[in-house]
C-alpha cells in the first residue's frame, strides 16, 4: 500500500465503521437540577470529521458527456448531476418527489392505553406535550464519473499494418460484458440509479412483493458475516500500513522497454446514515428492510506473445489475472443498548411530517478507460523508454447525513428501508507483444495479464434487530400525539422504561403521518478497455557499453477496484403494529474468465523479417540475429524488471 495512494484511501474508511462508539455520548447535556443518574458512560465527543459539511457550496448542475461510454443497453447513466440538498420542513410531499399512495393503518385503532402496575414507589405522571411543523428531510443524489481515452501510437513508419494486428470489436466486446454484468442483477434488486422518485417507487414494488410472500427469503439470502467468493470466512485481522514502495529504477543501460499497462481504477465510496439512530422507533404499519450486495467481475486477457532470439532465455508471464468479491455483513446492537440514562422530566417536543418522510442517499461512481496502445521499438544502443499506460482513474466519496436529533421516531405508515451496494469490475485485456533481440545474451522478458480486481463491500447496521409489540403504553402515546393532545398520563416507570431519554429534560420526538423511506445505496462501476500491440526489435549493443542489451514488455498489471462502505445506525428498540420484514442478500459472481494465452518461441528469422517489414528496417539485420530455441520460463518471470 502506497500511503497516500489508493490503498490508504480504502483503509482509512475502516476507522468509521467505529463511529457509533461515541455517536450516543455526543448529544448528553445534563442539567444538575434533575440529574439523578451518575454520569459515568459519557465523556467522549465525536471526532472533527463528523461535523456538518457545507453542502452549499456544492451547486445542481447537470454535465453532459462529450462521448458516452459503449454501453447504453445496461442502461446505466450515461448523463450525471451533482445534486446535494435538504428537504425542507413541509406539511406536504418535497415538489421533486411524487406522492406514493399506500393504504395506511388507523393510527388511532387498536391497542388502547393503559401504564401498567404501580407499586415500588411508582408514580402517576402527566407529560406535557408541544407541537410544531418540522423534521428535517434528506436527499443527496451524487454522480461521480471518470472518463479517457489514451490510445497511444508510437510508430516508426506510418502504413506498415501494425495497427491492424488486432481483430477484435473492442466497443461490441466491453458492450457484452458490460450488458452481462447489468443482468447478473435480479429484476427485484435492480433499482433504477437516477431519480429518487424511481427509487422510491421501486422500494414500494420490492416491499409489496415480499408481503405478497409471506415474508419468505429471498434465494440469495444469507447470514450476517463475512464472504469471500461465495464463502463464509474468518474476518482477517487489521493490518498495519506498510512502508512506501521503492518506485521500479529501470537504469541507463541499454535497452527497450514499453510499460503499456499498469493501469488503475479505483471506487471508494462511504454513507454514514445517524438519522434514525435515536433509542426508540415506533411504526404502527409494517417494517420492511433490505440489506443487499451485488459484486461481479469480468475480464478477457487472451494474450498472444511472440520471442525470438537471446538463445531462448525470455521470461514470459501471462496469465495470473485475481478476481476477487468480499462482502461483509455487520449487525451489531443498537447504540444505547448498553446506556443507563433515562428520560428525566415530563416535557415532550414532537416535530410533525403531515406526509411522507424521505432520509435518501444515492452514490453513482464509473470509471471508464480506454488505452488501446500500438509501440514500435527499434534500437541497438540506447536506453529506450516508453510509458504509454499507467493512467489513474479514482472516485471517492464520503457522505454523512443529516445526525440525529430524535429520542423516539413515531410513523404512522410504513418504514420502507433499504442498503444497497452494487459493484462491477469489467476488464478487456487482449494484448499482442512480438520481440526480437540479437543473440549475444540479450535480457528478454514480457508481462502480460496479472490484472487484479477486486470488489470490497460492507454493510454495517447498528440497530434495527429487536422488535417489540406497538401496544399498551406504545398505542397510548401514538394516540396521544396522533390526536394532538397537550398532555400524556402514564405510570413513571412506563415512561422511564418504555420511552426513555438522554437526561437532557426533555424527550425529543418526530411524528410522520404518512410513511417513512430510509435508502441508501451505492453504485460502483470500473471498466478498463487495454488492447495493446508492442513491438520490440533491438539488434546488437555497441561495443562500449560492454554489456548486453535488455528487452521488457508490460502490457498488463491493470488494477480494478471498488471500495464500498454504508453505516447505518438504526433504532436501539422498534415496536411495530404489523409485520416486519428483514433480509440480507448477496450475490458473488465471476461472469466472463476468458484467460486463453498463446506464447510462441518464435523462427528468429521469420520474426525478425516481419518486424522489420514494421520498422522499414534493412534485411540485412536479420543475419545478425542467432536462431533461438524453446526456452523454460523462470520462476521469477518479473525479476529482471523490478530489480
Amino acid at each position: 500500500m502506497v500511503p497516500g495512494g489508493a490503498t490508504e484511501i480504502i483503509a482509512h474508511f475502516a476507522g468509521y465503521l467505529r463511529l457509533t462508539d461515541d455517536i450516543a455520548k455526543d448529544r448528553l447535556t445534563y442539567q444538575d437540577t434533575v440529574l439523578k443518574l451518575p454520569q459515568d458512560d459519557y465523556t467522549v465527543k465525536l471526532p472533527d470529521y463528523v461535523g456538518q459539511t457545507d453542502f452549499a457550496l456544492f451547486n445542481s448542475e447537470t454535465l453532459e458527456l462529450t462521448e458516452a461510454p459503449p454501453f447504453e443497453a445496461a442502461n446505466w447513466p450515461t448523463t450525471y448531476a451533482i445534486t446535494l440538498r435538504s428537504l425542507a420542513p413541509s406539511s406536504g410531499h418535497p415538489s421533486s418527489l411524487p406522492e406514493i399512495k399506500a393504504p395506511l393503518p388507523n393510527a388511532n385503532g387498536g391497542g388502547g392505553g393503559g401504564g401498567g402496575g404501580g407499586g415500588g414507589g411508582d408514580t402517576i405522571v402527566t407529560v406535557t406535550i408541544d407541537y410544531q411543523i418540522g423534521g428535517l428531510q434528506w436527499l443527496a443524489e451524487i454522480s461521480q464519473t471518470n472518463m479517457m481515452a489514451d490510445n497511444d501510437q508510437l510508430l516508426e513508419a506510418e502504413g506498415t499494418g501494425v495497427t491492424e494486428l488486432h481483430q477484435i470489436n473492442v466497443a461490441e466486446t466491453v458492450q457484452g460484458m458490460v450488458e452481462a454484468a447489468h443482468e447478473a442483477v435480479p429484476d427485484n434488486l435492480a433499482a433504477p440509479q437516477q431519480g429518487t422518485g424511481q427509487v422510491v417507487e421501486f422500494l414500494v414494488a420490492h416491499d409489496a412483493e415480499i408481503a405478497a410472500g409471506g415474508g419468505a427469503p429471498d434465494e440469495h439470502s444469507v447470514a450476517p458475516g463475512y464472504y469471500v467468493n461465495g464463502e463464509l470466512e474468518t474476518p482477517p485481522a487489521p493490518q498495519e500500513s506498510p512502508a512506501a514502495e521503492t518506485p521500479v529504477d529501470l537504469g541507463t543501460d541499454p535497452g527497450q522497454w514499453a510499460e503499456t499497462g499498469l493501469n488503475t481504477a479505483l471506487n471508494a465510496g462511504l454513507i454514514v446514515d445517524l438519522t434514525e439512530s435515536g433509542r426508540t422507533m415506533v411504526v404502527m404499519g409494517d417494517y420492511f428492510k433490505t440489506n443487499a450486495i451485488v459484486q461481479t467481475n469480468s475480464f478477457i486477457d487472451n494474450d498472444q506473445v511472440e520471442v525470438a532470439g537471446g538463445n531462448g532465455t525470455a521470461q514470459v508471464l501471462t496469465g495470473g489475472n485475481t478476481a476477487d468479491n468480499i462482502a461483509d455483513f455487520i449487525q451489531v446492537a443498537g447504540s444505547y443498548a448498553n446506556v443507563n440514562a433515562r428520560f428525566v422530566e415530563p416535557q415532550w417536543s414532537v416535530d410533525v411530517v403531515n406526509g411522507n418522510f424521505y432520509d435518501i442517499t444515492l452514490l453513482n461512481q464509473l470509471n471508464y478507460l480506454i488505452d488501446n496502445d500500438v509501440t514500435v521499438q527499434d534500437s541497438q544502443s540506447t536506453h529506450y523508454e516508453v510509458h504509454t499506460g499507467e493512467n489513474g482513474l479514482y472516485n471517492v466519496a464520503q457522505i454523512f447525513g443529516e445526525g440525529f436529533k430524535y429520542d423516539v421516531i413515531i410513523v404512522a405508515g410504513t418504514y420502507h428501508g433499504a442498503n444497497l451496494i452494487f459493484q462491477h469490475n469489467i476488464i478487456l485485456d487482449n494484448d499482442i507483444v512480438k520481440i526480437a533481440a540479437d543473440g549475444t545474451d540479450p535480457s528478454q522478458s514480457v508481462v502480460a495479464g496479472q490484472n487484479e480486481l477486486l470488489n470490497d463491500a460492507t454493510i454495517a447496521s447498528y440497530g434495527d434487530n429487536l422488535f417489540l409489540p406497538a401496544g399498551g403504553n406504545i398505542q397510548a402515546m401514538v394516540d396521544a400525539i396522533a390526536n394532538q393532545d397537550d398532555t400524556f398520563t402514564a405510570w413513571s416507570s412506563s415512561i422511564r422504561n418504555t420511552f426513555p431519554g438522554l437526561g437532557t429534560g426533555e424527550l425529543n420526538i418526530l411524528y410522520v403521518t404518512g410513511d417513512y423511506y430510509d435508502i441508501n445505496a451505492i453504485w460502483q462501476i470500473n471498466v478498463i478497455a487495454d488492447v495493446d500491440t508492442a513491438i520490440q526489435l533491438l539488434g546488437p549493443p555497441d561495443p562500449q557499453f560492454g554489456e548486453a542489451s535488455q528487452q521488457a514488455v508490460t502490457s498488463g498489471g491493470n488494477t480494478l477496484t471498488n471500495d464500498a462502505a454504508i453505516v447505518d445506525v438504526g433504532a436501539t428498540k422498534t415496536y411495530v403494529q404489523g409485520d416486519f420484514y428483514t433480509d440480507s442478500i448477496l450475490i458473488q459472481a465471476n461472469l466472463v474468465d476468458d484467460d486463453n494465452d498463446e506464447v510462441v518461441y518464435g523462427d528468429t528469422e521469420t520474426l525478425v523479417s516481419e518486424l522489420i517489414a514494421f520498422t522499414e528496417q534493412s534485411d540485412s539485420q536479420s543475419d545478425e540475429l542467432a536462431p533461438t530455441q524453446t526456452s523454460i520460463v523462470h520462476d521469477d518471470a518479473i525479476g529482471s524488471i523490478l530489480h
